[in-house]
């Protein structure tokens, strides 16, 4: 019998395989997660997944609450700054399409785009012109009181 995954382990597996379904968007699309070497042209475009704070809260008896920061960098070139930006933004678009309904309809009990994302943690080493931009989602989800591998 395989160990048993905490919930917010697997509320971040779902995060990167709804970022893998919006790939199907986006020819040549790489997920990741916690990557900590710069991107480079060739690897992109790329969105690398980031796992952040968590908060706990207690509002019903027998669970426990959390909010889960989930942080999205996106890394994409192309011939021109203008063209980069543009290539960034659909893909923003095709994320935000993916893993807001992807969690709220399924582990989390809600996922919303934060208005203020966090600052980039990745970099990139590219000749060509690069558009990085960070999406970052609050991921509400309960577990069972004292049990973090159980969804309440």
């Amino acid at each position: 019998m395989p160990d048993p995954v905490p919930c917010r382990e697997q509320i971040l597996t779902a995060v990167v395989d709804a970022c893998q379904r919006a790939a199907s968007d986006v020819p040549g699309l790489v997920v990741e997660r916690e990557r900590d070497q710069p991107v480079v042209s060739d690897e992109m475009p790329r969105v690398v997944v980031f796992e952040g704070a968590e908060d706990s809260f207690a509002d019903f008896t027998g669970e426990d609450g959390f909010i889960l920061d989930v942080d999205l960098e996106i890394y994409v070139t192309a011939c021109s700054q203008a063209a980069a930006l543009q290539k960034a933004g659909l893909l923003r678009a095709a994320l935000i399409r993916r893993v807001i309904p992807d969690l709220a309809g399924g582990l989390a009990r809600n996922c919303t785009l934060s208005p203020e994302p966090a600052p980039q943690r990745g970099s990139w080493d590219s000749a060509a012109p690069v558009a990085g931009i960070v999406l970052s989602f609050k991921v509400e989800y309960a577990t069972a009181e004292n049990d973090p591998f159980t969804f309440a």
